[in-house]
């Protein structure tokens, strides 16, 4: 039971979205102790490069469109 309670509190103190990579790994069968804790450091790495990229091209599209900001 006590254990349970520190897992919690671990787990609310751990960022949205390293919680996100870990329950996706876990939905693809890969359990926690099977992987290096660096790795979920690197998908989210992978991941904010990317929304980097694609919002830098919605940007580079926006100004070549003649408007202020990339919209939806």
């Amino acid at each position: 039971m006590e254990g349970e309670v520190g897992r919690r509190e671990e787990a609310e103190e751990e960022p949205r979205d390293a919680r996100v990579v870990k329950e996706l790994l876990r939905s693809m069968g890969v359990g926690e102790g099977e992987y290096e804790p660096r790795v979920v450091h690197q998908f989210l790495e992978l991941g904010y490069r990317y929304v980097v990229d694609v919002l830098s091209d919605a940007q580079v599209y926006a100004d070549h469109a003649g408007k202020p900001a990339a919209s939806a």
